[in-house]
Parts: C-alpha cells; sequence; structure tokens
C-alpha cells in the first residue's frame, strides 16, 4: 500500500513536471516573440498593448508553478499554501485589468486622451442579467468606460488586502472562523471584475471580431474561473466522500494535491496552445508586400 501511494504521487509529480516545462516554455517562447517585435523595426509593433499580453501570457507559467510546488509540498502547512496562492491571485487580478486596457486600445479608446472612436460613441453598453433586472444600459462615453475600468480595480485592491489578512489569520489558527466571509468578498469581487469584461465584450464583439475578442476572453475567464470551480468540485466529491482519506494521506492532502496536479495539467496542454492562437505576435508584424 506505502509502495502504491508513492508510486502515484511519483507518476502523477513527474507528469505535473513536463507540464509546468511545457507552460513556461511555450509562454516564455511568445513572449520572447512579443518583446522582439516591441524592440524591432515592425511599424505595426504596439508597445503598449503589447507590454499588456505579456503580462497576461506569464499567467500562465505562474500559475503553473504555484501548482507544481503545491504537488511536490503536498503536505505543507496551510500558511504556505495561502501564501502561494495569495501571490498567484493577486497578480491575477492585475491581469484582469490589463485585460480590458488591451480590449480598449484594441478598439481605439484612451481614458487619458479621452478619446473614443465616433462609431464606438453611438453604441451603449447592455447590462447582463442579473444586472439589467435593475439597471438601465449604459451610453459609450468616459465615464461609463472609466466605471468598467473601476470595477477590475477594486479587485486589485481587495485581493492583497483580503490575503493579507488571511495569511494572517491562517498563521495564528483562526481563519476558518471568517472562511465564509473571506469567500463571499472574494466570489462578489472577482465576479464584478469579469462583469466589466463580459459587458465590454458584448458591445464591441464585432468591432473587434478580427483581434480574436473570444479566444482571448475565454483564456482570461478560462484561467481565472477554471481552477476555482474545478477547486469546488473536488471539495464536492470530498463532501460524498469519492475523495476520501487513506492510510497514508488526509484528505485535505489528496484533495491539493489532485487540484494542482489538474492545474499543471491544463496550463500545459491547454491555456498555452489557447493563448498561442488567441494573443498571436501576427497583428504586430509587418505584412510582406506581394508582387
Amino acid at each position: 500500500m506505502v509502495k502504491h501511494s508513492h508510486a502515484i504521487k511519483y507518476y502523477a509529480t513527474a507528469a505535473g513536471a513536463v507540464f509546468t516545462a511545457l507552460a513556461i516554455i511555450l509562454s516564455l517562447r511568445l513572449i520572447l516573440k512579443h518583446r522582439s517585435i516591441i524592440n524591432g523595426p515592425s511599424p505595426l509593433r504596439n508597445p503598449k498593448e503589447q507590454w499588456k499580453i505579456i503580462y497576461i501570457l506569464a499567467m500562465t507559467p505562474l500559475f503553473a508553478i504555484s501548482s507544481f510546488v503545491g504537488l511536490i509540498e503536498w503536505d505543507a502547512n496551510e500558511t504556505f499554501i495561502m501564501c502561494l496562492d495569495s501571490v498567484k491571485e493577486c497578480y491575477e487580478a492585475w491581469v484582469i485589468l490589463s485585460f480590458l486596457t488591451l480590449m480598449y486600445s484594441l478598439a481605439g479608446i484612451s481614458l487619458s486622451k479621452k478619446t473614443i472612436p465616433p462609431n464606438l460613441a453611438k453604441k451603449h453598453i447592455h447590462q447582463i442579467a442579473p444586472l439589467s433586472w435593475f439597471l438601465s444600459d449604459w451610453p459609450v462615453n468616459t465615464s461609463t468606460l472609466s466605471n468598467l475600468r473601476m470595477w477590475c480595480v477594486q479587485f486589485i485592491l481587495l485581493r492583497p488586502i483580503l490575503s493579507i489578512i488571511s495569511v494572517y489569520l491562517e498563521s495564528v489558527e483562526r481563519y476558518e472562523e471568517f472562511s465564509m466571509y473571506f469567500s463571499v468578498a472574494l466570489n462578489i469581487s472577482v465576479t464584478l471584475a469579469v462583469y466589466a469584461l463580459m459587458m465590454f465584450y458584448h458591445t464591441f464583439e464585432e468591432e473587434l471580431a478580427s483581434q480574436r475578442p473570444l479566444a482571448k476572453f475565454l483564456c482570461i475567464k478560462g484561467v481565472v474561473f477554471f481552477a476555482f470551480w474545478q477547486g469546488v468540485i473536488v471539495q464536492g466529491l470530498v463532501y460524498y466522500g469519492i475523495i476520501h482519506q487513506g492510510k497514508w494521506y488526509s484528505v485535505e492532502e489528496l484533495s491539493t494535491f489532485i487540484q494542482n496536479f489538474l492545474v499543471c495539467f491544463e496550463m500545459g496542454l491547454i491555456f498555452t496552445f489557447a493563448n498561442a492562437y488567441a494573443f498571436s505576435i501576427e497583428p504586430y508584424l509587418q505584412k510582406p508586400k506581394s508582387n
């Protein structure tokens, strides 16, 4: 039994190492391509947009590395695990804002210069349920677009504050008393931030069609929500006894190990390839002239 348990952990950790290496290598390769264009002569290069893309691309290897550390330290104390997750989730908040800013740039919107293309200024931002039940549509102007940005900024501000408090409470063994309140606050905050992305995407879907906005949006939403809902499912399996305590490991260690392994797999074999399509370097390359 001991040998069997160690064999499973060994092979899963080895596979996780391969997936993590893929996430790092493929993401770094695409990041370096964008960097070379930023520093190169291409007249189509756009440093402002491409740096936002680089920030987004860095999220995939960060998630993979964080989860792989969890694989090899699956019996680490809760404070260490929470610190690791907090770093990852704070960066996730920054990526959400970077993505919205990127979408603004691709649409030709500049809040600092208060510039909105005339064809976009005629549109309205449609509310999505449940906010559509008590909020009317918004006209497209710098005020409403700033509001969408603030919905993302609040997540950036709240996430590190709650992380610091959570780590402190865990270190004094009192986190469980407040965990429900933290979960509710974070879920409301991240949902509001992603809601802002969804409203912008649905409003300007046609104008951004050539920029693969759906693929970009799904990459961001996938990384942000995949791990979260996956964790909920794993906890549900624990609750119903499908994942249960073994002789050589606790149910918490096993559920954390499964979650970390799945994230390594998804980052290495799903999202790195999805990012390569969604955040391609092609729009920033000089097109060769046909003879």
